[in-house]
């Protein structure tokens, strides 16, 4: 938790936050309109103003999105530790990309990784620092998947799905999932903050 003392970094999120922008900006004229919701595009970023209603998933627990912007969902604390907040699926993407990209772990694994996750590994004989090895070798996949829903949940043309056992999963389907590896991302909401379950797909 954030106190007084602590510092919100935003930087670490910049360049994937704008690239990932960017590239959603260039894909809506393409996108296959399957959208279950209405948000403006650029909804929720500092200095966007609208006239529309912004409205989507609803999660009990869970902030409206446009509350935490990407530029405060790094917390420095006053121990020395981090405290990564995801209040939706986009701020998961980022700090799943950044984790992997720093080799950080140990912070994926107590932060990001879905408690029934590290709970299945155990239960293998494995230890969840395992999950975070598998996925680093498999960036390429987990960032072609990002770069076709780069605004999470709200990225035009997603399908958010509920499963079972509480479970959302954000899929890509149509022309955006072809030679897609992982066409799914499927995520959770624990103790305030959107984990990952795993990645999936495509659909047979």
């Amino acid at each position: 938790m954030a106190n007084g003392n602590s510092q919100i970094r935003g930087p670490r999120t910049s360049s994937f936050a704008i690239c990932h922008l960017l590239f959603a900006i260039w894909l809506l004229p393409a996108c296959e309109e399957h959208v279950i919701y209405d948000r403006p595009m650029l909804a929720g970023l500092p200095g966007v103003e609208t006239g529309r209603q912004v409205t989507g998933p609803r999660v009990q627990g869970a902030i409206p999105p446009d509350a935490v912007t990407d530029d405060n969902i790094v917390i420095d604390n006053p121990d020395g530790t981090t405290t990564l907040v995801s209040r939706t699926g986009r701020h998961l993407m980022i700090h799943i990309y950044n984790t992997l990209q720093e080799d950080e772990g140990d912070l994926f694994v107590e932060q990001l990784l879905a408690q029934r996750t590290r709970d299945e590994y155990y239960r293998r004989g494995l230890q969840p620092i395992e999950a975070f090895n598998t996925l680093k070798k498999r960036r390429a996949d987990i960032k072609k998947l990002f770069d076709q829903m780069p605004m999470g949940e709200y990225t035009p043309g997603i399908y958010v799905r509920s499963l079972a056992d509480k479970v959302t999963r954000l899929e890509v389907s149509g022309a955006g999932a072809r030679d897609l590896a992982w066409t799914c991302m499927d995520i959770t909401f624990e103790d305030g903050n959107w984990k990952l379950v795993w990645f999936d797909g495509p659909s047979r």
